[in-house]
């Protein structure tokens, strides 16, 4: 029989809390990449750089959990 510790399933949960967050994360910024390649091919905006410096000022700002 197995006894596994409190802290253990505490650490499982809280690590794959943070997996989830990562995972979520990933998919907004694959989401506004996508919504930014979009908006060129429409011709709302001409050059990838803003797109990406719009990302870059998003994503900095905001604290990453690991």
């Amino acid at each position: 029989m197995f006894h596994i510790r409190k802290d253990d399933l505490m650490e499982a949960r809280i690590e794959n809390r943070n997996i989830a967050e990562s995972d979520r994360q990933q998919e907004e910024v694959r989401n506004l990449v996508v919504a930014g390649l979009e908006q060129m091919k429409a011709g709302k905006t001409k050059d990838f750089n803003t797109v990406c410096d719009r990302l870059e000022k998003r994503y900095t700002s905001e604290a990453v959990s690991y």
